[in-house]
């Protein structure tokens, strides 16, 4: 675990996935190494409920490859121990991968009893994979509006490491214009985040560190070092594709505006710094600054003075003061103090 979180990571390709050949071999060795326990099955599922909790990319490398692997790990397993079914917790990944499946065909069955990244991972597996590009968008947000209305915390869970997952292969596209995918990506990015928008837990995969903030810590195992410094030109590529009623929705939703000025003030940075991704030129350059910046001005004249704390003001204030007077303008302007002061004596 600790060589995948600290190295594989780095060099995985495509960004978020551990080679077939090296999967395989992890996990054959968890399943070798139980010969010498005196209970392996319990033993497996002991070693994958922490690999599950500690090392989210093997986790979401095995979903991507468990049609290839089971028959090889069931043969492995059958080898060892004379067991024709591998350990249950290892088999629960074939039910999240059918519940999957079925979510896409409008079917709703019963979520299994898994963690929200192996929940995510099958419906990213299924849904961006060959399958899910014979789907309309509409079984996307068809599927997505059914997900998102569960009163269980956990399927909102599900439905951010999803759009992280997501968010990952547009921003893949981005950066490596060769791959493929866009299109499905954007779909399921756009379906999700309907799903999502109205609560402030989406917004927490684009801070950084996310691991500041307990559920979602594990999308920093997940990510390339280079996608983590993406994070801003993510966020505002992801939301530049909405149409105009997610994007009001998206502005008044708790913590936007600071996510927001946040992203901005660190993609400005990113490209004056010169780390803007080689295939973007300086006229998309300024293309993406330019609407961002628009779309910036526009969130923050829509934004009520109570949606910053004093301190989260001043610190915005303070960041954007050199990178962009106008943007500081703007939150002077409309969500000082003093503004409230004007708009409450008008009225």
């Amino acid at each position: 675990m600790e060589h995948v979180n600290t190295y594989q990571r780095k060099v995985c390709s495509p960004a978020g996935l551990v080679p077939y050949h090296l999967t395989a071999h992890f996990l054959q060795g968890m399943l070798s190494a139980s010969v010498r326990c005196d209970h392996p099955s319990r033993e497996v599922e002991r070693a994958w409920s922490e690999i599950s909790l500690c090392c989210p990319l093997l986790l979401v490398s095995t979903v991507h490859w468990w049609d290839r692997l089971s028959p090889v790990l069931s043969s492995l397993w059958l080898r060892l121990h004379g067991e024709d079914l591998l350990p249950e917790k290892l088999r629960l990944l074939a039910d999240c991968q059918h519940w999957a499946r079925s979510s896409l065909r409008g079917v709703s069955p019963a979520m299994p009893s898994a963690p929200p990244v192996l929940l995510a991972a099958s419906l990213h597996r299924v849904w961006v994979g060959p399958e899910g590009r014979q789907q309309e968008s509409r079984s996307f947000r068809v599927a997505m509006e059914t997900l998102g209305q569960g009163k269980d915390g956990q399927e909102r869970q599900v439905l951010v490491f999803l759009l992280f997952l997501c968010v990952t292969d547009l921003l893949s596209t981005i950066l490596y214009p060769q791959e493929k995918g866009r299109q499905v990506a954007g779909e399921v990015c756009a379906a999700t985040l309907s799903a999502l928008v109205d609560s402030a837990d989406w917004l927490l995969i684009f801070k950084s560190p996310a691991a500041e903030e307990g559920l979602y810590q594990s999308v920093d195992l997940l990510a390339l070092d280079e996608y983590v410094r993406m994070r801003p030109l993510a966020f505002y590529s992801l939301l530049l594709e909405q149409s105009p009623e997610l994007l009001e929705r998206a502005v008044r939703c708790p913590g936007f505006l600071h996510t927001a000025v946040l992203c901005y003030t660190s993609l400005l940075q990113l490209f004056l710094d010169g780390h803007a991704p080689h295939p973007i030129t300086e006229a998309q350059t300024r293309e993406i600054l330019g609407r961002a910046q628009r779309f910036l001005l526009s969130s923050i004249s829509q934004t009520s003075p109570a949606a910053l704390s004093s301190s989260q003001l001043r610190q915005l204030e303070s960041l954007c003061a050199e990178l962009d007077p106008e943007v500081a303008a703007a939150l002077t302007t409309h969500l000082s103090p003093h503004s409230l002061c004007q708009e409450m004596d008008f009225f």
